[in-house]
């Protein structure tokens, strides 16, 4: 009312409109409005093709923003998808749409692998864009999806490398199915046509094994991307989305991956829902608790005490209501928060809790997940390897798909790399990382601090042009995240011997699991301070050790409490405030 008597007054609206203003600060006559307008420095606001979308006033009670479409036009310069937009950034849009992307950094502009390029409307430039792309590559039309809001429909070019082909799980041949059951064991004939799941569900990827449970052969294998890397790389990322509302969504994503996996083994074996008997899931302690919607809390802060990591057993059903009432789905049981039933299922497979000799088994992955001992008991830890190993965090890291540089000599000053089925290159993987730090640590081009040569130092050392002809570059950060890496392992392992008394020469075997650690060259690893050089000969690669023990406990789950034995058996180490591993850890960011 008195912003009112103040316009009646400025605009002397008696004498120039005949108006009255009574002592309640109303017009007379009555019905009269007054319009108040804010003036402010941005002159583009206020014209008459103004959108909502392009104004800076985002509390305005009248915003109003239409549907707008956004094109999605294929590498062949095909029409694709059109998705509609309403709200938040284009990759939130296209992320449920868009199979096959991956987004480490979890959508916080820091990565740089979400470009696009716009081919047709107007898109603003970020602040991240200006740090990722070049000003030439900005005036092509590259813009990073998980910055930008539209202003208007476009059409794009998706620029990401899509990894809908990953290099199978190895290291599980068929046979090694049948190797997990003993010769005595005999299948009965009443499971003639029956058949089961083994699971493995990784950070990254996960691996389904359709298993007969007449004769334990393995009649097929599955191999695909874990969904919720939209959400980021690694586990810490999927805890921080869960406790910021995203429980459910995340949980649809593995479900719907999973159900992908099943299905599409079901129907080539062209096997009936109803033969389908059981399903051995493992996995690590935060995949088990999204798949299950628990509560992350406990997972995200110290003490790091997880919801459940007990063994599970319950009908299929409940998670994955096609399937025939009476199929079970059985669960290992973890460890701890970070040491998950991935682990425990190993430990099973390869019968560790059964040896005389000191062991050590160590699944590299996001977490390198580490356990020493014998049958007397072992030692577990985790340590934040990060994703530097499955190509995450790298600036042309990618999965094992084919074209991934995956390997890398440096010879008479020259540097050759090798590609995943000799494909042309389009990105680094995670054994490539390993192998390239170690060629150009030979080659003199890093120093033994991990430091580059300074001709490379801003724009990286080029390893090879794509198919589109951009170079394809190591650079100083990635290296910083390989060195990041190898020391976290190398200082687990040297603080899991301290604990149990134990010098390096005591082990008897090192056990290397999982996808990246079967096509690990061991020599190139302890080259670069990964491992240290007494278990030169010493170490064997055992591929999906967490498949294996789960397509043995399918077979047989009457030995559940064989595996419930080694979970038990095992004792954790708190890394974080270990003293050993604090100060091993900082020697062994070096290349000696």
């Amino acid at each position: 009312m008195e912003i009112q008597r103040e316009a009646f007054w400025q605009c002397e609206a008696e004498r120039t409109l005949q108006l009255g203003l009574t002592e309640g600060f109303l017009f007379s006559p009555l019905k009269t409005s007054c319009q108040i307008y804010i003036t402010t420095e941005n002159t583009d606001v206020f014209r008459a093709a103004h959108t909502c979308r392009k104004c800076p006033q985002l509390s305005c009670a009248m915003r109003h923003e239409e549907p707008l479409e956004i094109r999605i036009v294929t590498e062949e310069g095909e029409e694709g998808q059109t998705i509609v937009y309403e709200t938040g950034t284009v990759w939130e849009a296209i992320r449920e749409k868009a199979e096959g992307n991956s987004f480490p950094c979890g959508g916080s502009g820091r990565c740089g692998k979400c470009g696009i390029q716009v081919l047709q409307g107007e898109l603003p430039v970020s602040r991240e864009d200006k740090q990722k792309f070049t000003q030439a590559e900005l005036e092509q039309g590259w813009r990073l999806d998980c910055r930008a809001k539209l202003v208007e429909s476009i059409t794009i070019k998706l620029g990401w490398q899509k990894e809908t082909k990953i290099r199978a799980v190895a290291g599980f041949s068929q046979a090694a199915v049948t190797e997990a059951m003993p010769e005595e064991k005999v299948i009965s004939q009443k499971q003639r046509e029956e058949y089961g799941f083994a699971i493995d569900l990784g950070t990254t990827t996960l691996a389904i094994q359709l298993i007969s449970l007449r004769d334990g052969r393995c009649l097929d294998t599955y191999t695909g991307l874990n969904g919720q890397r939209d959400y980021g790389a690694d586990v810490i990322a999927r805890i921080q989305a869960s406790l910021q509302g995203e429980r459910e969504a995340l949980q649809k994503r593995i479900l719907r991956d999973l159900w992908t996996g099943m299905e599409r083994l079901r129907e080539r074996g062209g096997l009936p829902y109803e033969a389908l008997k059981r399903i051995v899931l493992v996995g690590n302690t935060t995949m088990l608790h999204l798949l299950l919607a628990y509560p992350c809390d406990g997972l995200g802060c110290v003490p790091f005490q997880p919801y459940y990591t007990g063994k599970i057993q319950m009908a299929a059903a409940k998670l994955f209501p096609e399937l025939p009432r009476e199929a079970k789905l059985l669960i290992l049981p973890g460890i701890s928060a970070f040491v998950g039933a991935d682990i425990v299922s190993g430990l099973y497979a390869l019968k560790l809790y059964k040896q005389k000799e000191n062991c050590l088994l160590i699944d590299l992955g996001t977490n390198g997940e580490m356990v020493l001992g014998n049958r007397e008991g072992f030692l577990a830890a985790s340590v934040a390897a990060g994703p530097a190993f499955e190509g995450g965090n790298i600036r042309w890291g990618t999965g094992s798909i084919p074209g991934a540089i995956s390997g890398a000599h440096f010879e008479q000053g020259a540097l050759t790399v090798e590609t995943i089925q000799n494909q042309p290159p389009v990105g680094i993987c995670g054994t490539g990382v390993l192998e390239l730090t170690e060629a150009l640590l030979k080659g003199g081009i890093i120093d033994e601090t991990g430091r580059i040569g300074e001709d490379w130092f801003d724009t990286g050392y080029p390893v090879a042009v794509s198919r589109e002809g951009q170079r394809i570059c190591l650079t100083q950060a990635d290296i910083r995240e390989i060195q990041l890496a190898k020391a976290a392992v190398r200082a687990g392992i040297q603080a899991l011997l301290e604990r149990s008394g134990l010098t390096e020469q005591q082990l008897h075997r090192v056990y290397i699991a999982g996808g990246f650690g079967y096509y690990l060259d061991a020599e190139k690893a302890i080259a670069i301070g990964m491992f240290p050089p007494v278990f030169s000969g010493k170490i064997q690669a055992v591929g999906n050790s967490a498949l294996r023990g789960a397509a043995g406990l399918l077979l047989h789950p009457e030995e559940m409490a064989e595996a419930e034995m080694a979970a038990g058996a095992a004792r954790e180490i708190e890394l974080s405030t270990d003293t050993v591993f604090q100060n091993t850890f900082m020697e062994a960011m070096l290349f000696s």
